[in-house]
Formats: C-alpha cells, structure tokens, sequence
C-alpha cells in the first residue's frame, strides 16, 4: 500500500462519517423539535465536530516525518485534483506519496 493509498483511505472514512454525523444532526434537527429528543441532536453535532478536529489534527499525518497534512491532503488524486493538480510528495520531508508505506516509516 503506497502512502497515497493510506492516506486517502483514512481520509474517505473521516468524510463518510463527518457526512453521516451532518446527515443525521440535519434530520434530528428537524424530528426533535416535535419529540423531545433534542439531546441526540447534540450527539451528532458532536461526532460531527469531533471527526472534522480530526482530519485536522491527527489522522492526516505524513507517516515518515509525521507532519499535519490536513487540508493539503486534498487532492491525493487526480479525481479529486481537477481544479489544484495532484500532491506528488509531502510538503514537510519531501517523500513521494508513490512509495510504499513500509519504506517510509
């Protein structure tokens, strides 16, 4: 598994949860004003926030020189870097995000 690979898994499973935990604080929202359920409403605002601290903090780290990639791990790939390019290598230690995982730790 090359580093792009790694990166981009972990950072798809970051937005497939922020996205679910948005998607249910919006449809809790709505529901829990008629329910009385308003406290699983700040369930979800928190899982919400909590993933989106992540993607900025920790998870999205270069695993050779450990440095915060966050929002410039963005376009890992060219379907997702249409309008900046595709990052070819880390901004911090300089690694190509083509080289396997292993070789990099």
């Amino acid at each position: 598994m090359t580093i792009r690979e790694y990166l981009a898994a972990r950072r798809r499973k970051l937005t497939g949860t922020a996205f679910a935990a948005w998607l249910g604080f919006a449809a809790l929202a709505f529901y829990a004003t008629q329910h009385r359920i308003s406290w699983l409403t700040f369930v979800f605002f928190i899982l919400f926030a909590a993933t989106v601290l992540l993607a900025n903090s920790y998870w999205l780290k270069c695993p050779r020189c450990r440095g915060p990639l966050r929002m410039t791990c963005l376009p890992l790939t060219e379907r997702s870097a249409w309008l900046t390019g595709k990052m070819d290598y880390c901004p911090f230690c300089g690694v190509s995000l083509d080289e396997t995982r292993d070789a990099a730790s």
